[in-house]
């Protein structure tokens, strides 16, 4: 008997969510990123700090929406990086697009910086371990996580 794909593995289900952050977060500016070893958190401005959860650990890949500050034992299980590339690149870069690339389980999230130039940040949820890459306008590769990336994250979309 085949058994139904896991919410979040199941394709339309993946599409919805992008659909629905899409509308709710669009145009909204980057407060910061935090960065841990296989995982990033975005930070949005807003009184209610929303935020979207990548994650990338073997076995546990997925995206969610969150909001507020996480707990002090949330904090030190996920121990963030300082002076993170991706804050650096994204932090008061506006968030222009999001959602699920067609036909992947592919999270495509699109930002223009306050210089005024688009990058696109790409959250593989399939296989055996995610993969989260930003390319620049040109589809050069800016940062990898890791280094061996699927193809599908090497595309400005």
């Amino acid at each position: 008997m085949v058994q139904p794909a896991a919410p979040w593995t199941d394709l339309q289900v993946l599409q919805n969510l992008g659909a629905c952050l899409r509308r709710r977060w669009q145009n909204q500016e980057v407060f910061r990123i935090a960065v841990g070893t296989d995982w990033l958190r975005l930070h949005l401005l807003g009184d209610r700090k929303p935020g979207l959860i990548l994650s990338s650990r073997p076995g546990c890949h997925f995206m969610f929406a969150a909001e507020g500050t996480w707990s002090e034992a949330v904090k030190q299980a996920l121990p963030v990086a300082k002076g993170h590339i991706l804050g650096q690149q994204l932090t008061k870069a506006r968030l222009i697009n999001l959602g699920i690339l067609p036909n992947d389980r592919v999270v495509a999230l699109h930002f223009v910086t306050a210089d005024d130039e688009p990058l696109y940040l790409l959250h593989q949820m399939f296989g055996q371990r995610g993969n989260t890459t930003l390319l620049n306008r040109k589809g050069h590769l800016l940062w990898a996580r890791p280094q061996k990336t699927h193809p599908r994250l090497t595309e400005t979309p």
